[in-house]
């Protein structure tokens, strides 16, 4: 980056426009494309805006201080050409000036334009060669694998970082020990220990542990010492954004195999044996990953239900006599919490709803409507390919026709005849393989006949009763009952307390559900600030428990664990905010201040407990009793009379029997 003449002799190149004639400012420097490479497998604005001004006629010559740093790709050097000639556009650099109109000066620029793409193709053909040499000899790494650094010599070795050795040994160690790489990663977490990595940049960092950065050591067999090259291989695919697809090669097959090219952190043997063991904990998960067939447990949705965050399926967990749906992809992969969890009746009765409710005559012709309409997608798909492959045959048969007609002493054109029959086989596979490829993802789903509407319209009017009766349908047959009209099952939530349950049936169509669930805690309410400021509006109003319940429960508001605001819920929200004197207190001390006593003031009077109190009063001995009906309690003259009876009351002898006079 230092040499910057070659750069100087560039932007010089405006002073020679300036000598040829032109106006300083009807130059225009275009110099995006610096340090781009001009083999056309990169995108360049500075040259694509060039094409534009030069096909819109603004540009009456392209100055270059080499005509070959304009394009080292032919089909863009020709494009250039082309265009340049139809609109009289001059091309000049520092031997000349060109006019592609002119044959021979066309002539010289394709020469040119030739020459420029064989000169890159021949550099980077020496420079393959170079760095294949070095593949061979094992020597070639980008980026040194974590616990490893690369000697003067670019042979790989282990760290001399003692904490960087034991980090990657201890991956092993547990991995012998637990034979799962999550088990390993919920090791780390659970010992809050960081995994050393290596960077082109930052050289060692520690980061937290990964699924996938655990993943590339387990799999990469440098930790055995073994230097394999070449483990992907790419594929053109013009349906796929990049070009191209990599698959899988396995280690014995690569480019380059050499064993015990370095000194490994394990043996050739435990790589081999811990990546069969990753393999069968990978078929296990894709096993998982199916609906799989109904089975006994509780959970209806099992294999049909995914979240709705991360598209992951969600599994069914047993908590003593409850049951969950919980996603835990985001603990797997990075041992976080859970990503979705949800109390598994409210989701399975909201769909069994959903269930009866598709299964009434009217639902189901709705059902054979879609069904016709996909398959008449279908069908029309499937004419418009055989009509591809039709075409494709009776061009194929006319490439034969040439072929077969021409001299075959004229090898030039039999060559040439015979490569476009190939051309033309080849597009006739394709378009059968198309066919091929759309029948086996398209089903052809046949409409439910007549009988069996019949049928399922007879059971349609009973089927709540019938599904609800639990001596009659099996949960396996529910289960399996339900997988013959839905797809699959997305649920999300945008609040706490209300899921999101989108059906989507096996017709096509989708349904959307908001059900309200169960939570653990109060606090997690959307609506929990007004709840409590209704809460405690309403106990300073002296509402009783049971009144608060019965109030906010039809103001539309809920508990945690329910759907409606309890009187045990208010009480024991009541203890926990330390409301120990619940609205009935209010009244006492504004009746105290009027003419009545309570319970409380008798008991200070007399000094007795409360039990002597309500003895008393049960068997008469203290009168004047008058009870609330709004508040439930006692109250009492606040005259001298009545204090001095009952004084004189808590004065009688303990044994003397209360009530005997």
């Amino acid at each position: 980056m230092n040499n910057k003449h070659s750069l100087e002799l560039q932007y010089a190149l405006k002073n020679k426009a300036i000598d040829y004639g032109w106006d300083e400012t009807m130059i225009l420097i275009i110099d995006t494309d610096l340090g781009v490479t001009g083999s056309g497998k990169v995108k360049r604005e500075g040259f694509q805006n060039m094409l534009i001004r030069v096909t819109s006629g603004e540009v009456g010559i392209v100055f270059a201080y080499d005509v070959t740093r304009l394009s080292r790709n032919c089909a863009d050097w020709y494009g250039l050409l082309d265009i340049c000639g139809y609109k009289g556009s001059l091309i000049a650099d520092s031997d000349g000036v060109y006019n592609p109109m002119d044959i021979n000066d066309r002539l010289l620029l394709g020469l040119k334009g030739q020459l420029a793409e064989f000169e890159l193709r021949t550099i980077r053909s020496r420079m393959n060669d170079g760095l294949m040499n070095k593949i061979k000899k094992g020597l070639f790494y980008p980026i040194a694998p974590a616990g490893f650094i690369k000697s003067p010599l670019g042979k790989l070795e282990i760290d001399p970082n003692q904490d960087v050795q034991k980090n990657i040994e201890l991956v092993f160690t547990v991995f012998r020990k637990y034979k799962t790489v999550s088990k390993v990663l919920t090791y780390f977490r659970e010992n809050k220990l960081d995994l050393v990595r290596n960077t082109s940049n930052y050289g060692i960092v520690w980061k937290e542990a990964t699924s996938s950065s655990l993943l590339r050591i387990m799999k990469n067999p440098a930790y055995a010492g073994i230097y394999a090259y070449g483990r992907t291989k790419a594929h053109k695919d013009l349906s796929v954004p990049c070009g191209e697809r990599r698959s899988k090669i396995s280690i014995e097959n690569c480019k380059v195999y050499l064993e015990d090219n370095h000194q490994g952190y394990i043996s050739k043997d435990e790589y081999y044996k811990n990546q069969e063991q990753i393999k069968q904990n990978y078929a296990e998960y894709i096993n998982r990953q199916s609906n799989g067939v109904p089975r006994a447990g509780n959970s209806l949705l099992h294999g049909l239900l995914y979240c709705g965050k991360c598209g992951h399926k969600m599994y069914v967990v047993y908590k003593k006599k409850n049951f969950y749906y919980s996603c835990n992809s985001e603990r797997r992969s990075k041992r976080k919490i859970v990503c979705e969890v949800v109390t598994a009746p409210d989701i399975d009765n909201a769909v069994t709803d959903a269930f009866i409710e598709a299964m009434n005559p009217v639902n189901i012709d709705a059902y054979n409507a879609a069904i016709q309409s996909r398959n008449e997608s279908y069908d029309q798909t499937k004419d418009l390919l055989k009509k591809r492959i039709e075409r494709r045959e009776y061009e194929a048969r006319v490439r034969e026709k040439q072929y077969s007609s021409v001299d075959p002493e004229n090898r030039l054109v039999a060559s040439s005849l015979e490569r476009n029959w190939e051309i033309a086989l080849q597009e006739v596979d394709a378009a059968r393989q198309a066919l091929k490829d759309h029948s086996a993802i398209y089903e052809h789903d046949l409409p439910i006949s007549q009988s069996l509407k019949e049928l399922f319209s007879e059971v349609g009017k009973n089927i709540g009763a019938i599904w609800h009766d639990g001596s009659i349908l099996p949960i396996q047959h529910k289960k399996g009952l339900l997988r013959t009209l839905i797809e699959k099952i997305n649920i999300s939530r945008k609040v706490h307390e209300l899921c999101l349950i989108r059906i989507v049936w096996k017709s096509g169509l989708v349904s959307e559900i908001q059900q309200p669930i169960k939570i653990n805690k109060l606090e997690n309410l959307s609506t929990h600030e007004n709840f409590m400021i209704t809460f405690k509006t309403l106990y300073d109003e002296g509402y009783t428990d049971k009144g608060i319940a019965e109030k906010m429960t039809k103001l539309g508001f809920r508990g945690a664990a329910s759907f409606v605001v309890t009187e045990v819920m208010v009480k024991g929200l009541r203890r926990k905010l330390k409301m120990y004197n619940d609205s009935r207190g209010k009244e006492k001390k504004k009746l105290i201040k009027d003419e009545y006593l309570t319970v409380a003031d008798i008991m200070k009077i007399t000094g007795k407990g409360r039990s002597w109190v309500h003895y008393h009063i049960y068997v008469g001995n203290i009168s004047g009793v008058k009870s609330s009906q709004k508040h439930n309690i006692y109250l009492f003259p606040n005259n001298e009379e009545f204090v001095r009876t009952v004084k004189n009351l808590g004065r009688l002898n303990n044994n003397e029997k209360v009530g005997q006079k």
